[in-house]
């Protein structure tokens, strides 16, 4: 399996490096964060942000290839 997608969970100091390796292999990218003033910068690396805090749940997470928590 050649995974096209992926869903961060926590998309921060790890998930973004992760998420450059990700982008430059062609991956679409889901990222979640629980800081709305971060949505511009996940953006620029190529993330769709999603506002999230898996403590208190939420919306259902899109469907993806490979998950990073």
């Amino acid at each position: 399996m050649n995974p096209k997608s992926a869903l961060i969970i926590g998309a921060g100091y790890l998930g973004e490096r992760v998420a450059d390796l990700w982008v430059s292999e062609g991956f679409k990218l889901w990222g979640t964060t629980r800081r709305r003033d971060r949505f511009e910068a996940m953006q620029a690396r190529g993330i769709t942000p999603i506002q999230y805090d898996v403590r208190m749940g939420g919306d259902p997470l899109p469907v993806a290839d490979v998950v990073l928590y």
